[in-house]
């Protein structure tokens, strides 16, 4: 059977249970919690599983979507969902090629203008996040499950780059994906 994995952005995963404690905000759970996710060490995130993934099944039966092309508007999102659609056989022409615009978009229900967060907590975290991006990125070109590990990169690399932007006086308002 195929099996489809969607991955987000690393740093958008903000641990949701930590952030619902009563003073504890995006800033306070990145920094604070350093625990493996599922066992999975934060510093490979994506490129940890994913291996597990490649080892147990063919890279045909694989299916990765990254989530800013998702949720997209207009022709990567089109795309994305018409390279979902061609790897589970559903016709093309059977459901749209488009999604509803606020489809789980956390950055337009909480805080809209932005998490504010120290900038060398940020700028360490977009670090270890680009260091995993790139051997996700490496892993999904060298077994055929993307066109270009380089767009893969950029997609996140962008997203990274417009935050860092908003840094001042040591803080940076960092909207999530």
């Amino acid at each position: 059977p195929p099996t489809h994995a969607p991955t987000r952005q690393t740093l958008a995963q903000g641990d949701p249970v930590c952030m619902n404690q009563p003073g504890h905000d995006l800033a306070f759970c990145l920094e604070h919690d350093k625990n493996p996710i599922m066992g999975v060490p934060r510093d490979s995130y994506y490129s940890h599983p994913l291996q597990y993934w490649l080892d147990a099944f063919p890279a045909e039966q694989i299916h990765v979507v990254q989530y800013e092309n998702l949720v997209a508007v207009g022709k990567r999102q089109a795309a994305e969902l018409r390279r979902l659609k061609a790897f589970l056989d559903i016709d093309m022409d059977a459901i749209s090629d488009e999604l509803v615009s606020e489809f789980n978009c956390r950055s337009c229900t909480i805080e809209p203008e932005g998490h504010v967060l120290p900038e060398a907590l940020y700028q360490s975290l977009v670090q270890e996040a680009r260091r995993d991006t790139k051997r996700l990125a490496y892993l999904l070109e060298k077994h055929g499950l993307v066109d270009s590990s380089k767009a893969w990169i950029q997609n996140w690399g962008s997203l990274w780059n417009e935050n860092l932007r908003t840094c001042s006086d040591g803080f940076c308002k960092v909207k999530l994906s």
